[in-house]
């Protein structure tokens, strides 16, 4: 009777798994990171869209206040989250393997890296895995991940192109 709930002498099979948000609220450890993407409105996402991989963040994971601040800025808060969501179902066998996956968010990679103590997502601890939905899986991070920071395309880098020449700007370079 394996996987069966037994009661009384009644056996009935598990319930299937709902979709990654109904999972997600199905746990209270994720009441924050639910909040927020109601606020960004991405329920569809998480509730329709399949095959998906969701790197979720427990209460725990958040700083003070870092809802109520993130909340403030939905266009911010939006992409943040699409950070979160890989466009694909990867299972942490399959995860512990890859150099980087992609994510919703403009196709930014995601660094995975395996460490002493397990996987790591951006420079996250993956805390626990595979939690299966129908529409995906979710993997359980210690805390919220930053996307990496766009480079400023009016800052020009400095180019040397010989010993004794610079190009670029001397903007706070100091007298010398």
């Amino acid at each position: 009777d394996e996987g069966f709930e037994c009661n009384e002498g009644q056996c009935l099979p598990p319930q299937p798994p709902g979709s990654i948000l109904e999972e997600l609220r199905s746990s209270l450890e994720y009441s924050n990171f639910v909040r927020l993407i109601e606020v960004a409105e991405l329920e569809p996402l998480f509730d329709e869209a399949a095959p998906l991989t969701v790197f979720a963040p427990t209460n725990d994971g958040f700083l003070a206040g870092e809802v109520d601040m993130l909340s403030g800025n939905v266009d911010a808060l939006y992409d943040r989250l699409l950070y979160h969501v890989v466009g694909q179902l990867i299972l942490a066998e399959e995860l512990a393997i890859r150099a980087e996956v992609p994510t919703q968010f403009a196709e930014r990679p995601l660094a995975v890296r395996q460490t002493n103590n397990g996987l790591e997502v951006g420079g996250v601890e993956v805390t626990a895995t595979d939690r299966v939905a129908f529409n995906g899986v979710i993997h359980r991070i210690a805390r919220l991940l930053e996307p990496p920071m766009e480079p400023d395309a009016c800052v020009m880098p400095p180019v040397i192109d010989e010993p004794g020449q610079y190009q670029g700007t001397t903007q706070g370079a100091g007298n010398r």
